[in-house]
């Protein structure tokens, strides 16, 4: 039998599914419960008054069917004026205290139930209790949590889950109706291998299903890093194995790349799905190549950043005038200036931008002393210092002696007018965007980049316009190689050797790393809530904040995790996890392991391939250690068919036009 429920709240698990906190407003209790499988397509609010049944089902109650109800009586009044006045109910209303007991008081003096009294009509009824300013926050927040309410209803409409469209909501500056006309918009908030559903924009014009199988195969690459693709490429991805089970031009992304024979009507679909999404503005064409349009303008605005930081008057300090500064500084502190790196200072003091590439961290350092050193002497200001994870902040100052701030906290203004990033080549493209939008008036850009690292597509094409150098310094010992592993399950015996509740693992081949996961972790493509012992990656989503998170979860419960990080212990609760893509975190890429702090790990690059080869896989261990991370052990592997290495990507010209 149905009855009337008020929503209190609503909350997530960690696997994402709805938990509705409701009130009965028959007998006063609190209770959560689970929305039926067939009703997810309708929307269910916190502050509202629903008709619902409610069944048992195994140890949970579910709702099985539910109305919108107003003017319940008293009982709703209370709950809504309990729900108003509890603080980030509404989220552009910070309630002062007894509003709960003032809006029922009001609404029984007025004969008006407290849903009436939050309209606009009811501001001077209500501005007799609350005054006039604080009723008119309160109307215009409720009104806004109104029509957000009618804008997911519209997102909804169009085939979305009710989480999916709050989020277009929040995040996007368009309605629903923008979405009919732009479709691309909906493609961040679908799954990247979810094409189950095409987007009723589509759907409504026969004609650009083509267009959405275009679309979805870009993203995919985009995702894997290629995001200018050759438009000789997509015929022939895209049309061959004709007669494949995808239709209408929709496709299906399997690992990363949508199922060749998609397009069953050859190259003209292809073609005519290239000149509508141009048409549109949904991708960019140029010189036989197409990316989104997203990716074009990400690619653009660095082109611009650069441009900028190259354009104003650069002085240029004379031969005379460093010579002079070395002698001067290597008069006081001849430690400093045990290797001469007299060109390469002279020349990143009279570039716009430079790129400096080392293969020992120790290089890099004397490189950054002398600069730092001689620039300051020059100009009267100490450079700033800049790396890639706060994590790596540490080992730098304690070799260089300055403070030094991860990427994402530098802003306009708090930075001096020379920047040495280290690194620089451990970030995406993003990320560098990120850097680049916050720099002010900068005088020299030195970009320290790691060759030990794997390849970066948009660092090579940098390197290629900018003037760019090698420091070296004598090498310093590396880490004996104990052994030379020839199958995956060497590589097994040998991480089940440890503690592997303690440590984690680098690996410069991806496929291998996956493989090392999927055994020692669990992996979101798997299950979408880590276990109990897995050590995973937690990323911020969005614009970088913070480090990535190396966690180690201890125990998982429906609604949190309880989990070790760094030695400490905490709990995150599913609406945190929500705010995070997560990944395991057993074994990492070398990128990865650069943005994290990390336990004691273990080391396995290839004998022949890997990142560079077995002396590129040294040199990088030697750079791990220096950066105060233990080694437990180096091993190399030589594996037929491995490495496996992805390519750096594909990219539109990202530095300055004028040579």
């Amino acid at each position: 039998m149905a009855k009337y429920y008020f929503v209190r709240k609503v909350t997530l698990t960690l696997s994402g599914e709805r938990q509705i906190h409701l009130l009965s407003l028959a007998t006063g209790t609190s209770f959560k419960a689970r929305l039926e499988q067939e009703l997810m397509s309708n929307p269910i609010f916190p502050g509202m008054t629903y008709r619902a049944s409610i069944v048992r089902r195994g140890r949970g109650l579910i709702i099985a069917s539910f109305d919108s109800a107003f003017g319940v009586g008293i009982d709703e009044c209370k709950a809504l004026a309990g729900f108003v006045g509890t603080q980030k109910s509404l989220p552009l209303y910070a309630p002062p205290s007894g509003l709960a007991n003032l809006l029922v008081e009001a609404g029984l003096v007025e004969k008006r139930s407290v849903r009436q009294l939050l309209h606009h009509e009811s501001q001077f009824i209500l501005g007799k209790y609350l005054g006039d300013g604080q009723t008119a926050q309160l109307q215009f927040a409720w009104e806004d949590y109104m029509a957000f309410q009618m804008s997911v209803l519209g997102f909804m409409r169009q085939g979305f889950d009710q989480a999916t469209a709050e989020r277009m909501v929040t995040c996007l500056s368009v309605g629903p109706g923008h979405l009919l006309a732009y479709p691309p918009t909906a493609l961040p908030f679908m799954e990247p291998d979810s094409t189950s559903v095409v987007h009723s924009g589509f759907e409504l014009s026969p004609a650009l299903r083509h267009a959405w199988g275009l679309l979805r195969y870009l993203e995919a690459q985009s995702l894997v890093g290629n995001t200018a693709v050759e438009v000789s490429d997509l015929i022939v991805r895209l049309c061959s194995a004709e007669g494949s089970s995808a239709v209408d031009g929709q496709g299906v992304v399997e690992g990363g790349s949508v199922v060749e024979g998609s397009f069953s009507g050859g190259s003209d679909d292809v073609i005519e799905a290239i000149r509508q999404c141009e048409h549109r503005g949904w991708i960019a064409a140029t010189e036989g190549r197409v990316q989104l349009d997203a990716n074009y303008r990400l690619q653009s605005a660095v082109r611009h950043h650069l441009t900028r930081i190259c354009g104003p008057f650069h002085p240029v300090y004379s031969e005379r005038e460093i010579e002079h500064a070395f002698s001067r500084l290597s008069a006081f502190t001849p430690d400093m200036f045990a290797f001469d790196m007299l060109d390469e200072v002279t020349l990143a003091l009279n570039s716009r931008v430079l790129l400096v590439r080392y293969d020992d961290i120790k290089a890099a350092i004397e490189f950054t002393q002398q600069y730092c050193a001689v620039s300051e002497l020059l100009t009267n200001n100490i450079p700033t210092s800049v790396t890639v994870a706060k994590a790596r902040c540490a080992a730098y100052e304690n070799e260089l002696g300055v403070a030094h701030i991860p990427f994402y906290e530098i802003a306009h203004g708090i930075h001096s007018q020379a920047i040495v990033v280290h690194q620089l080549n451990q970030l995406p493209l993003f990320e560098i965007f990120q850097l680049l939008a916050e720099l002010g008036n900068v005088v020299n850009l030195v970009a320290l980049v790691d060759v030990t690292l794997p390849a970066n597509a948009a660092i090579e094409q940098m390197s290629r316009y900018f003037p760019t150098v090698d420091v070296r310094v004598r090498q310093q010992g590396t880490l004996p190689i104990q052994q030379c592993l020839g199958k995956l399950s060497e590589i097994e015996a040998r991480i089940d050797a440890e503690d592997v509740q303690r440590i984690a693992v680098i690996c410069d081949c991806p496929e291998i790393a996956q493989l090392l996961n999927r055994r020692y972790s669990s992996i979101p493509a798997d299950t979408k809530v880590p276990k109990k012992g897995d050590l995973i990656r937690l990323s911020p989503r969005g614009l970088r904040r913070n480090d990535d998170a190396l966690i180690r979860v201890v125990n998982v419960r429906a609604n949190e995790l309880f989990v070790s990080q760094a030695q400490t212990y905490r709990t995150i609760k599913a609406d945190e996890f929500a705010a995070y893509s997560w990944d395991a975190g057993f074994a990492l890429s070398p990128n990865e392991a650069l943005g994290v702090e990390l336990p004691p790990v273990l080391v396995f690059t290839s004998a022949q391939g890997g990142a560079g080869g077995e002396r590129t896989g040294a040199a990088f261990v030697r750079n791990l250690q220096a950066q105060g991370v233990r080694v437990i052990e180096h091993c190399v592997y030589e594996i037929v068919g491995y490495p496996r290495l992805a390519s750096p990507g594909t990219l539109q010209r990202i530095v300055p036009l004028v040579e």
